[in-house]
């Protein structure tokens, strides 16, 4: 198990609050909280004659290292009109202005340069109202193979105030709105899962890479549970073909047993799978067609006679496949006595 990461994000439940970031910090065996939000407009980034996209973030802390955040280049430090790029991002840049047949250009060394970033924002009417704004990179995330690697970075006011341009307002109420997720890094890998369970008992959803990799290990364990099912299976049908051998069946008799006994379980469970489905698709109608027939009054269109609809080959070729399967695994040199 990887018990590397110590960080906790808290994905919306309830309005994750100031009040909320305070309530974090009381709880033992927490090295910091940091709030984070995102742009909730549009954003097109250009670098000279590039073009790019990325997602704008803001982060509640002057120090992405609270974030467990590295610099590949540059710093991790954030102030107001600087931004602090991920590992991925200069990828997302292009040239639009690019011909067939030429070569598209390499990725950007971003470090010390402005980006001119237009924010956008639609009106009720459907048209489009722009902002310019130009951010210098000062520094360039090492590789986290997380959200990290595609976000752009700012200070949180900054984030706060395009929020409030997006929503209309004077500035953003976060008793009303919350923000969006909040990192909570452990000071012990070892008592992540137990602050996991404090913040989920504060009546918020708590997420870790820990409890992630606990699920696998589960399911590794009930498929070592499987395996050995398996093998006591095989060590019972040694024992049956020994007792058809003694009573004088011959190996084509064995495999001929296995092999009708396989096609039997395969032809049944494939069976059963097709009138499921097709029952299913049955009740799928019924809601359906209800609902679009509601629609096609109010729009004066013909109503649908059918939702959702089965070819003929489909179940044949159902019933086919699970015959053949279970007729390979009846074919097992396993299942077989050696002559």
């Amino acid at each position: 198990m990887n018990e590397g990461n110590p960080n906790v994000t808290t994905p919306i439940q309830t309005i994750l609050s100031n009040q909320t970031v305070a309530d974090l910090r009381q709880l033992p065996g927490v090295a910091s909280v940091v709030a984070q939000d995102y742009f909730q407009g549009g954003a097109q980034i250009r670098l000279g004659r590039l073009e790019g996209y990325s997602s704008l973030m803001g982060a509640d802390t002057a120090d992405l290292a609270d974030l467990g955040l590295r610099a590949q280049q540059g710093t991790t430090q954030l102030e107001r009109g600087t931004v602090v790029v991920g590992y991925n991002v200069p990828m997302n840049f292009y040239d639009p202005f690019l011909r067939p047949g030429q070569e598209p250009p390499p990725p950007p060394d971003l470090l010390g340069q402005t980006l001119t970033v237009k924010l956008q924002k639609w009106a009720d009417d459907g048209t489009v109202i722009e902002k310019t704004i130009r951010l210098t990179v000062e520094g360039v995330l090492a590789e986290s193979r997380g959200e990290s690697d595609w976000s752009i970075y700012m200070t949180m006011p900054e984030i706060e105030s395009h929020n409030a341009w997006i929503q209309g307002v004077r500035q953003i109420d976060r008793s009303k709105t919350g923000y969006m997720s909040i990192l909570v890094r452990a000071t012990d890998t070892e008592t992540v899962l137990e602050t996991a369970d404090q913040i989920t008992a504060l009546g918020y959803q708590a997420y870790t890479p820990q409890s992630f990799i606990e699920g696998i290990n589960g399911f590794y364990t009930i498929l070592q549970v499987t395996n050995t099912m398996a093998m006591g299976h095989f060590g019972a049908r040694t024992r049956e073909i020994g007792l058809m051998k003694a009573v004088g069946a011959t190996n084509r008799h064995v495999l001929g047993v296995f092999l009708g006994e396989a096609a039997g379980i395969g032809f049944v469970g494939g069976l059963g799978g097709v009138l499921i489905g097709w029952g299913l698709g049955e009740v799928a109608n019924v809601f359906v067609l209800s609902y679009m027939a509601g629609q096609a009054v109010e729009t004066g269109a013909p109503p649908p006679s059918v939702a959702v609809s089965t070819p003929l080959w489909l179940p044949l070729f159902a019933l086919a496949f699970a015959t053949i399967i279970w007729l390979a695994l009846g074919s097992h040199p396993r299942s077989r006595s050696p002559t």
